[in-house]
């Protein structure tokens, strides 16, 4: 596996060396770890790790099989200063978009019969909504034999705990982006410039998430423009 670590050098003109290393723990407490040496430049560096999973568990969705999830620690060396990154988990998975002649989406190899329903915000005064509502709720999806919930595009991005809950219980993710049932400025060089950068940072916010299973433009917005 090769994971890429972003370092953030603030000095405007020198260049340091410096060592990312990259640690991976199993649900048995057994890690893997990985060092790689850099020359950090002012800006952005992106480091490539590659780290190998020896006897690597895989995540797979409720019904499938068990829901393993690493845990990732990464820490940056520059001299005798170490800085970590807050540790975060992970799931190993396979995903594909089987669309010749059917649409189903493919985890790790197998072909996955979808179950679920439409997941729109726990409470409609955001602030309201709390981290219990989040656990009771997926729970109860994956103890109703669900797998899937499909983030309404008339919603929003939800909370880390959302999607952090998905991961332990099992339950893929089908992402809107938001737009909803109406017409859109998309013409104007402004608004389509807005979409570009929400786009772009959520799908980085989410991309470590082994749920997030599949991206979709909007909720009935071509149906919408054709008969309405």
């Amino acid at each position: 596996m090769i994971a890429t670590v972003n370092v953030n050098r603030l000095h405007y003109y020198k260049t340091t060396e410096g060592s990312v290393t990259l640690t991976l723990t199993d649900a048995r407490g057994r890690q893997q770890s990985q060092e790689a040496h850099t020359l950090l430049r002012s800006g952005t560096n992106y480091i490539d790790v590659a780290i190998a999973i020896a006897d690597p568990q895989l995540w797979w969705p409720s019904g499938l099989g068990s829901q393993h999830l690493y845990r990732v620690e990464a820490e940056l060396a520059v001299g005798s200063e170490r800085t970590s990154y807050p540790a975060f988990d992970w799931g190993l998975r396979f995903v594909e978009l089987d669309s010749q002649d059917k649409f189903a989406i493919v985890i790790n190899g197998k072909r996955t019969f979808c179950k679920g329903a439409n997941w729109v915000p726990p409470d409609a005064t955001y602030a309201r909504s709390a981290d219990h509502q989040y656990e009771a709720l997926i729970r109860e999806a994956r103890d109703t034999n669900f797998n899937i919930l499909r983030i309404w595009g008339g919603g929003w991005f939800e909370r880390d705990v959302f999607y952090e809950t998905c991961d332990r219980y099992g339950i893929m993710v089908w992402h809107d982006f938001m737009f909803a049932c109406a017409p859109y400025p998309d013409h104007l060089d402004w608004f389509r410039a807005e979409v570009e950068m929400e786009a772009d940072y959520q799908t980085q916010r989410l991309r470590r998430h082994a749920c997030v299973v599949l991206w979709c433009g909007s909720n009935e917005n071509n149906w919408e423009s054709r008969d309405w």
